[in-house]
């Protein structure tokens, strides 16, 4: 992945969390064929009101959270295989734990909530 990708967020409701499914492919006569999506992603932010940082982490500190939490980190990945195909999910919390119904981000008292991945 290079650049910045941007996705907006609703402008009304509650959210108790974010799905994340990323999918690529290693590319066929590649010198390092052996390499993990998470390692390839450099910063998931949400980001609010133009500039104000909600959650900020690079995919391994995701990952890390995720266990810590006891979210379930799925991935399918051929990447020892040229051309192989590799997915993982993410899962990005807004309360103490994914699909919590009491501590949710409100998005109806931000502006202009969007997800940045780098």
């Amino acid at each position: 992945m290079a650049g910045l990708e941007t996705i907006d967020l609703p402008n009304k409701g509650l959210l108790s969390g974010l799905e994340l499914r990323v999918w690529g492919v290693c590319g066929a006569g590649t010198e390092l064929p052996d390499s993990w999506l998470h390692d390839k992603i450099t910063r998931i932010e949400v980001i609010v009101n133009g500039s104000q940082v909600v959650k900020s982490y690079d995919a391994r500190q995701l990952l890390a959270m995720m266990l810590y939490k006891k979210t379930p980190h799925y991935s399918h990945d051929m990447k020892n295989i040229n051309s192989g195909s590799a997915e993982e999910f993410f899962y990005i919390n807004f309360g103490r734990h994914y699909h919590d119904l009491e501590y949710m981000l409100d998005l109806g008292r931000v502006n202009d909530p969007e997800l940045r991945i780098y």
